[in-house]
């Protein structure tokens, strides 16, 4: 018995200890299992004039350069799963694996603490968002120019009982629902979150793809997309009341083993993508019919599937991320818009919200 204890104890230390002995000391290093460049050795001179960085620096490289780390990193990832095969690493995130089939990614374990229970927003934040976004309102209104703001949801506010017991849900409501409500009280914006039109029509279509890569699993597939066009089209039709939205009738819906979709509209397009006038990130459209109105859409990745339908109803659809936001005023003056829809994925909000509150404040 003794011998297999010492034996236990010399592979423990050898565990230990051959990591320690096989540092990479080698310079400018890439992992290519986790898309990303390992970290540098630290700055010696932060040793004496600033301990504090000098150990985090030698924290983090130490980490990135302890002996046989992407072996274990591989291996890690071929066992695709720990904890009772509950989830599996894709790059630096994990993946939940849920029940039914469904995978949850975390979106750079960004989304694993709001499902428990996290808030996006504190108090102040909600405040300064909702300021801003009546700024914008008061803006825009005095220019008798519509504006919209929607928030698109992830996958988890929408099939909730598929997510993995193994993760404990936070305390309603929600972060995206205290989000909601709260911009609701204090806005006179319209505003309108898509989640409550999803819950509805998942019980008749696949909103979300139940498998895939980091793009797929944090994003609607292209019929959840389509509900979500036909809910902001409901919008603009109260100031647009010529401009209709397509139906479950004028497109074609076709399925993915995994679960994305293809929606495909049955007439031709009247519209084509052309080269941006006044910005280089733009993405501008333009229609055969160039007297119909024009939207200014600021946006992020959920909104990226919109440009299959929307510019058939515009003369000219321009599309900014809400990062370049601080060009607002001089989005209107040289685009002109009939109507301005601001959207903003449900996981994004923080970072929208920092970009609507930081931006200039308009005249």
């Amino acid at each position: 018995m003794q011998f297999f204890d010492r034996c236990f104890i010399f592979i423990f230390i050898l565990m230990l200890t051959l990591p320690l002995v096989f540092v990479d000391l080698s310079k400018d290093r890439i992992s290519v299992l986790e898309n990303r460049m390992l970290a540098k050795f630290p700055n010696m001179n932060d040793l004496k004039h600033h301990q504090g960085q000098f150990i985090r620096d030698f924290d983090a490289w130490f980490k990135d350069s302890t002996g046989f780390r992407e072996k274990l990193i591989s291996l890690y990832k071929k066992t695709d799963g720990f904890l009772g095969q509950n989830a599996y690493l894709d790059g630096k995130s994990i993946v939940i694996i849920g029940k039914e089939g469904h995978h949850f990614h975390t979106h750079g374990n960004q989304l694993l603490p709001i499902w428990q229970g996290k808030r996006w927003l504190d108090d102040t934040q909600s405040f300064e968002l909702s300021n801003k976004l009546n700024s914008i309102n008061k803006y825009l209104k005095e220019r008798k120019i519509p504006f919209i703001v929607m928030l698109c949801t992830d996958k988890e506010s929408i099939y909730p009982e598929y997510y993995s017991d193994f993760v404990i849900k936070g305390p309603e409501p929600s972060s995206l629902d205290a989000v909601v409500d709260y911009i609701s009280a204090n806005t006179s914006i319209d505003f309108f979150c898509i989640k409550e039109n999803l819950l509805k029509e998942k019980e008749n279509w696949l909103l979300y793809p139940k498998t895939g890569d980091i793009y797929e699993l944090c994003h609607y597939n292209e019929t959840g997309s389509f509900i979500a066009y036909r809910e902001l089209m409901e919008h603009i039709n109260k100031y647009l009341p010529n401009l209709k939205s397509f139906t479950f009738d004028d497109v074609d819906i076709t399925y993915l083993i995994n679960g994305s979709s293809n929606v495909n509209l049955k007439q031709e397009k009247n519209f084509k993508k052309i080269e941006p006038r006044f910005f280089d990130d733009a993405v501008e459209f333009e229609n055969e019919d160039l007297s119909l109105p024009t939207l200014l859409l600021i946006c992020d990745s959920y909104a990226e599937w919109f440009k299959n339908f929307i510019p058939q109803h515009f003369g000219r659809v321009i599309m900014h991320h809400y990062f370049t936001i601080n060009h607002f005023e001089e989005y209107i003056n040289l685009y002109k818009p009939d109507i301005v829809v601001l959207e903003s994925a449900e996981r994004a909000i923080p970072i929208f919200a920092k970009n609507v509150i930081d931006m200039h404040e308009l005249p």
